[in-house]
């Protein structure tokens, strides 16, 4: 390769020297016969000429520029993906809650305003009752009656259920002279779901046998009193008006049983000995 590229560079040397043999020989011998200016005018344009002649051999050298490479197209810029904003809070006045708090519109539906009306009123009632229930225990603790009675029967219009203030209703009655009445109060108190416990149930059993002792119903006193005694084998009240029952009838051994019993329920000695003397 190398070798090659000498001798193409020998062959144009050669070649300009032809050229300028060519062109500038004969003008030299023309400028031999002229004047001074017009040896000097030739002069330049020989070497234009000259100068011409080799730029044009140097030219076929050089290699023709490449043709120009067209621009490869700018690429297209690819969307840019939407950003991805993180869930954000819900600000204050922009809870899109739709008519009345539910709340409310549960508090207004007609069944349950229907319900908590019931429950007002009942507990409304509840309390009246059991305030007229203690204006009867304080009259009838200091002794006035008809008072008490009267508070009684306001409470059970209110609340028939109450079992406490029939029993005392009963009481009161027997000591005004209605025993028979009282007698009536005391079986309502004893048929009712309050006399289920034991203390309570022997308590009012006890009131039932004794008006019915007063009344002169004796076999219902006699089934009361042991009724109480089976409900609550320490109620010796009961105890003691069995006992003093038997003995008006002559019937010692069951009085002294029913004596034992009292003694073992706590009554007092005097209670004993009252029973026995009746």
């Amino acid at each position: 390769m190398l070798v090659r590229s000498t001798n193409s560079s020998t062959n144009e040397a050669r070649r300009v020297r032809a050229a300028w043999v060519y062109c500038a020989g004969p003008l030299q011998s023309t400028l031999a016969h002229v004047d001074r200016t017009k040896r000097i005018i030739l002069s330049f344009v020989v070497a234009t000429v000259a100068f011409t002649v080799v730029l044009a051999l140097f030219l076929r050298r050089v290699p023709a520029p490449p043709p120009p490479v067209a621009p490869a197209p700018a690429p297209v810029p690819e969307p840019e993906p939407e950003p991805v904003l993180p869930p954000t809070l819900v600000e204050a006045g922009t809870e899109n809650a739709a008519g009345p708090p539910t709340a409310l519109r549960d508090w207004v539906a007609p069944e349950v305003l229907a319900a908590r009306e019931a429950a007002r009123l009942a507990e409304e009632l509840r309390a009246k009752s059991r305030d007229a229930f203690a204006r009867g225990i304080a009259a009838q603790k200091s002794g006035d009656h008809a008072a008490a009675i009267s508070a009684y029967r306001e409470a059970l219009t209110i609340d028939a259920g109450m079992a406490g203030a029939w029993t005392n209703l009963a009481l009161a009655l027997d000591a005004t002279g209605n025993s028979a009445e009282g007698l009536e109060a005391a079986r309502k108190a004893v048929s009712l779901p309050a006399m289920k416990d034991a203390k309570r149930r022997a308590h009012a059993m006890h009131t039932v046998g004794h008006l019915a002792l007063k009344t002169g119903a004796r076999d219902e006193a006699v089934a009361a009193f042991e009724e109480a005694l089976r409900a609550d084998a320490r109620q010796a009240a009961a105890a003691l008006e069995l006992a003093s029952l038997w003995n008006s009838e002559g019937k010692p051994e069951k009085a002294l049983a029913a004596l034992v019993v009292a003694k073992e329920a706590g009554a007092e000695s005097a209670a004993i000995y009252t029973a026995v003397a009746v």
